[in-house]
């Protein structure tokens, strides 16, 4: 289809000026039919992207281009509420404006909790997530709502309340549905459409094979972002008969191309810029060996083999799975890392514990903490690689070892029968 409207395109062509010259010259004719083609291209790509993206507006699922200016303005502005059928945690997040933000965090807490305090809202607890914002737990939806109308009207609100996105609202991806086949059409063949409050198709970024230049196409995943934090398995469509699944969206590791690090972007990067190849100071054209600026391994920081990046997609995973924070996600991976399994047979095998030797394990994270201070964090991997390899060569030996003392004491007991039938 393409090709015959790029060979109609370079007909036309020929009869005009341009096409005189594309006889006269090989190569001028190449760099026309790529232009054309690279048009077609764009224009194939915008119809496609054409109504890809459905956000819920007066009660009903639109088009983005069907949505005035007016009601977008509304919907970018509008405060959220919890409402009766709430499901999960009730929180709410709290944030002391930066023009009366103490100290300290501790103060900021203080000032946070002193507030709740003295308005009267009954709430379970509060946690301290950053220097001036704190996690609000509340009893119920009612108090909660309370908080988020605290300081509204005022000319300068001290301390800002709003629903942490997280718990706002949620994210899934459905792989069943056509790329061909309209949105619209999803939504009527729903049974349900409750809760979602948005709907589009996801774009994919690739490298062309014979230009080499990057280029974006939409695909067949789409993603639907729910109202709560509470996300479908599945969907059911054309009157209950087929179900659609639906799994929960991870976001992207976001990685800085200047530092090579994770978490943030080049556009806000303040670090010097790092060669790739190396992980040292940029320096131009290097010819060193590939050594990762994150984890010191012989290959480079955009590797999606190194430990880093893979720790960071697993944070991506656990907070998308289990509906967390970045900080929660960070201690759950802690905690199942460090678990070991030890099975006894029975009471007897378990160790007597020393009630008088100190608690080894806070010594340990006590200096733990010391030594990450005085080394890099590659450093501290490659020391742990080091130390374990050396744990298991000592495990072999001990392995080893007793494997010989087994045969010597079973040769041992074959010759002691020998010379007892011979007697």
């Amino acid at each position: 289809m393409q090709g015959h409207r790029v060979e109609e395109a370079i007909e036309i062509d020929s009869n005009s000026k341009e096409g005189n010259e594309i006889d006269k010259n090989k190569q001028g004719s190449r760099e026309i039919e790529d232009r054309i083609e690279k048009e077609i291209n764009n224009t194939v790509l915008k119809k496609k992207g054409n109504k890809v993206k459905m956000i819920i507006n007066k009660d009903r699922l639109r088009y983005e281009e069907e949505i005035g200016d007016k009601d977008r303005e509304i919907l970018e502005n509008r405060n959220y509420r919890f409402k009766s059928g709430h499901r999960g945690e009730i929180m709410v997040k709290a944030n002391v404006d930066s023009k009366y933000s103490l100290k300290s965090r501790a103060h900021n807490a203080i000032k946070i909790a002193s507030l709740i305090y003295r308005i009267g809202i009954k709430i379970e607890k509060i946690r301290n997530i950053g220097f001036s914002r704190s996690i609000i737990y509340c009893k119920n939806i009612v108090e909660a709502n309370r908080c988020l109308d605290l300081g509204k009207g005022t000319e300068e609100q001290q301390i800002h309340f709003s629903i942490p996105n997280r718990v706002k609202r949620c994210k899934g991806v459905i792989t069943e549905w056509e790329l061909e086949m309209p949105l619209h059409e999803l939504i009527e063949a729903m049974e349900d459409t409750s809760g979602i409050m948005q709907i589009e198709r996801m774009k994919r970024r690739f490298r062309d094979a014979k230009s080499g230049e990057y280029k974006t196409d939409f695909t067949h995943h789409i993603l639907i972002t729910m109202e709560g934090n509470e996300l479908p398995k599945e969907f059911r469509i054309f009157g209950g008969s087929v179900a659609i699944r639906v799994r929960p969206y991870i976001e992207p590791v976001k990685q800085c191309y200047q530092c090579f690090r994770f978490g943030h972007i080049q556009s806000v990067c303040k670090a010097e810029k790092k060669c790739i190849n190396c992980g040292n100071q940029y320096h131009g054209r290097c010819e060193k060996e590939a050594t990762c600026a994150n984890c010191g391994e012989d290959h480079k920081p955009t590797n999606k083999r190194c430990a880093i990046y893979d720790y960071n997609y697993q944070l991506k995973r656990v907070m998308a799975e289990r509906k967390i924070s970045l900080q929660e996600a960070k201690n759950f991976i802690r905690r199942e890392s460090n678990r070991e399994v030890i099975h006894y047979g029975n009471l007897k095998e378990w160790p007597e514990l020393n009630h008088n030797e100190p608690d080894r394990r806070q010594n340990e994270l006590r200096n733990g903490r010391t030594e990450m201070g005085k080394k890099n964090y590659s450093a501290a991997i490659k020391a742990n690689k080091e130390e374990k390899q050396k744990e298991d060569s000592r495990k072999g030996q001990d392995d080893k070892l007793s494997r010989i003392q087994e045969t010597i004491i079973e040769e041992r007991e074959d010759i002691r029968r020998n010379s007892e039938r011979r007697n």
